[in-house]
């Protein structure tokens, strides 16, 4: 059962979406979120999955931590927006007091070009909780 950030049962996903509406070549340096009442026994898997057609059709998942960001060099058509779409699953025994997913931050760069120049701009975005 998830209510609002909080998941309470072993298989609970709280999904997080990271839309930029942007094109271009994108590079992200790393990945930081802050969650409460982890532990050994019961935690987040914490997976993303990428569309690059403004959510039409995503990649397959992929496991996510700072030591193996894979989603570097994502590029992005001009029509469309590039969404991330983090899953973190409660994994491991029943959590004795529910874990709580607090917020979630992506930094990078995205490289464009304009008026035939390569232009680097500094990325930092925070992700939404989707509620259905």
């Amino acid at each position: 059962m998830i209510i609002a950030n909080k998941a309470y049962e072993v298989g609970d996903v709280i999904e997080i979406e990271v839309r930029i509406d942007r094109q271009g070549v994108y590079n992200l340096t790393s990945i930081s979120d802050f969650t409460e009442n982890e532990t050994i026994d019961s935690y987040f898997t914490k997976t993303v999955e990428v569309s690059t057609d403004s959510g039409i059709s995503y990649t397959a998942p992929v496991e996510v931590d700072n030591a193996s960001i894979s989603l570097n060099d994502v590029t992005v058509t001009a029509l469309n927006n590039i969404i991330y779409l983090f899953k973190y699953t409660v994994t491991g025994i029943q959590p004795t007091e529910p874990l709580i997913f607090n917020s979630l931050q992506i930094d990078g760069t995205i490289t464009v070009v304009r008026n035939k120049q390569i232009v680097v701009y500094s990325i930092k975005v925070t992700g939404e909780i989707l509620l259905y």
